[in-house]
């Protein structure tokens, strides 16, 4: 075998297109903002040298400089005015497009926004604290909120949803509910028969599989879900969509083919192919169109087609063409955690096919073992490093969780409940139901044995996203290639991670709500506060950064050493510090002090000197931040 980095003249399309991907990537991870003008002529020199010479080098050059072109452009075509500052007691109306219960909250995102003050975003994203009124999707409601501008972290993914500012609802005055549709009504429907059938642990299960409605779901569920590594089965995605469509495509051809006379007239796969596409399409309309739910749709829309059009449905060109025709409308999808883990997945589990059936054909036992076992413990070990970038977690089971499970969702649960679905209306769709619950009775069974083994959950610090895109260039050469040098795929993998953690650089002092709430890092890199109750999420996303469950309280609340350096905590503690952080209208007799705004997040780095910079000031350049005078 030629150890050649591109043996087929065929094969550079997937790089091509893997390129492009990674160009988008680029494009969000950078800290500056790229001139637009520049990569547009950047991208014209390498089209025309591409054009001239084929060289496979500048192709890959050409398409990764076109991503980071589509992601420039589209980023200086979305148009949302970000909230500079807070806005108190706004009154408000608009339509709800979007709706989830957290906890003891809901969060919803007010579209088509109308209010008095111009300076009010056309689209707000809030949180409503009370259990009543229960709002929904395409209801319209007035209400009165405080507004604040986005969070840092969460600046880019409003941006680019449109919404201008966050914030929290103090009085609903007036609702009026959406008209329901026919849609509508068939998901109330079925949520309605489903826990008049099924008890209410395996129907808030049953619920989400179904119609995608994630608000019946406790927390305490989740988290055992969570735990034993299989969360994602909880929300409408590709795994759903793909039994689905397969369950349908293999019925209807099974059927098809008992008929000769229809059988040997017609070509069955064609046929079975366009109602799996129609009732794939139905599905995703009935799960209300989530974002996971479309991209999902779109990859087996378009294996469907390949079928349609007798061409290869499962391939990595099919997978690979359909993320270029994504990220070349939403580039920034590059960004989401569940775009990542599904294209990720599916390109190891199509690469992984088609490697087995190269050299496993005439080993149908081995085959059929391998393809079970051995991909889902690829695909576990090779999600590893975006879990713990996103999430900073690993789930030491999932493997186990996921082996446990698939079988019974992917042959007992989701066709019981589609069967269910379809005898509703002829009232035949109890005995499925139960069937199906009395199944998922024994999952919830197993994801809590497995959720309360030892070290179910690790919580491990964040690494920089340099390294995730190294990792994800591991990756996609383990995938891509076709020769042995695909195995070098796993060196540039290590090195994402030695990467990753060596050069991000930890704040010595996290400062929050105007000064109230300060996290201190310790010698042992552990984070400590004076606080006792400390229930703020955001203080809770800087733990689990630092792969910590809770903060470690101080043994003083006043003043602190930090490496040779006196830190003051309050006022009162001045006396012979070289950093005070006080509250406003307080001051201090030393020069190197901090009022912290109250809508500000601070972080400080302690070397020779204190340097005081707001949370990822390193990013502020970007224009996400600077749209609409964002500060």
């Amino acid at each position: 075998m030629k150890l050649s980095f591109m043996p087929n003249y065929q094969d550079r399309f997937l790089w091509y297109f893997f390129a492009f991907a990674m160009g988008c990537a680029i494009y969000f991870g950078i800290d500056f903002e790229p001139w637009c003008l520049a990569l547009v002529i950047a991208s014209g020199i390498l089209g025309f040298f591409l054009f001239k010479t084929q060289k496979i080098f500048i192709g890959i050059c050409f398409f990764a400089c076109l991503g980071l072109t589509v992601a420039s452009v589209r980023t200086h075509l979305v148009s949302t005015s970000m909230l500079s500052q807070p806005l108190w007691r706004q009154t408000l109306s608009g339509f709800v497009t979007d709706h989830v219960i957290s906890g003891d909250k809901q969060i919803l995102t007010l579209n088509r926004v109308w209010a008095k003050n111009k300076k009010v975003p056309k689209q707000v994203r809030l949180s409503l604290y009370a259990a009543e009124p229960i709002l929904h999707v395409g209801d319209w409601v007035k209400l009165q909120a405080h507004l604040f501008p986005p969070e840092t972290f969460m600046t880019q993914r409003m941006f680019f949803q449109g919404t201008g500012a966050s914030g929290k609802v103090l009085r609903v005055f007036q609702v009026r509910p959406k008209s329901t549709s026919k849609i509508d009504k068939m998901r109330d429907f079925i949520i309605t028969r489903i826990k008049s059938v099924l008890p209410a642990t395996t129907a808030q299960i049953a619920i989400p599989l179904v119609t995608g409605e994630q608000r019946v779901v406790t927390q305490q569920q989740y988290e055992i879900y969570r735990k034993a590594g299989i969360a994602h089965i909880l929300s409408v995605s590709g795994f759903h969509m793909a039994l689905l469509a397969g369950f349908i495509f293999f019925l209807i051809r099974g059927l098809l083919c008992c008929f000769p006379c229809i059988a040997l007239r017609i070509d069955t796969k064609k046929i079975a192919a366009l109602i799996a596409l129609g009732v794939t399409f139905f599905y995703l309309l009935l799960s209300g169109i989530q974002i996971p739910a479309l991209r999902a749709f779109l990859m087996i829309g378009i294996s469907l087609v390949a079928i349609l059009l007798e061409r290869r449905a499962i391939s990595l060109y099919t997978l690979l063409v359909v993320g270029f025709l994504i990220l070349f409308v939403r580039p920034e999808w590059i960004m989401s955690i569940s775009f990542q883990l599904s294209f990720v997945a599916m390109m190891v589990l199509v690469s992984l096919f088609e490697q087995v059936n190269t050299h496993l054909k005439s080993h149908k036992v081995i085959h059929w073992i391998w393809a079970l076992i051995g991909a889902n413990i690829l695909v576990e070990l090779l999600l590893i490093p975006y879990v713990i970038y996103h999430f900073n977690q690993i789930n030491l089971y999932g493997v186990v969780g996921n082996l446990a499970v698939s079988l019974l969702f992917s042959f007992c649960v989701m066709p019981l409940l589609f069967i269910g679905c379809l005898f509703m209306p002829f009232g035949w769709d109890a005995a499925f139901l139960q069937t199906a619950g009395w199944f998922l009775e024994h999952i919830n069974n197993i994801c809590v044995w497995i959720g309360q083994l030892p070290y179910s959950e690790i919580l491990v610090s964040s690494f920089h996203g340099m390294g995730l895109w190294i990792i994800s260039l591991g990756i996609g050469i383990l995938c891509l290639s076709k020769t042995k040098f695909r195995f070098s795929g796993c060196t540039f993998i290590l090195l994402g991670f030695c990467i990753g953690y060596g050069i991000i650089k930890q704040p010595d002092l996290f400062i929050a709500n105007g000064g109230k709430t300060i996290l201190v890092r310790g010698e042992d890199n552990l984070l400590y506060t004076h606080q006792k109750n400390l229930n703020l999420w955001l203080v809770k996303r800087k733990l689990k950064e630092n792969g910590q469950k809770d903060a470690l309280l101080l043994t003083t609340d006043s003043l602190i050493t930090l490496k040779d350096h006196k830190i003051a905590l309050t006022n009162k503690a001045c006396a012979g510090a070289d950093f005070a952080i006080l509250p406003k209208k307080k001051k201090c007799n030393i020069l190197n002090q901090l009022q912290p705004n109250k809508h500000i997040n601070y972080e400080v780095f302690i070397e020779k000197d204190i340097l005081v910079q707001q949370e990822n000031a390193a990013v502020q350049s970007r224009l996400w931040f600077n749209q609409g005078g964002h500060q």
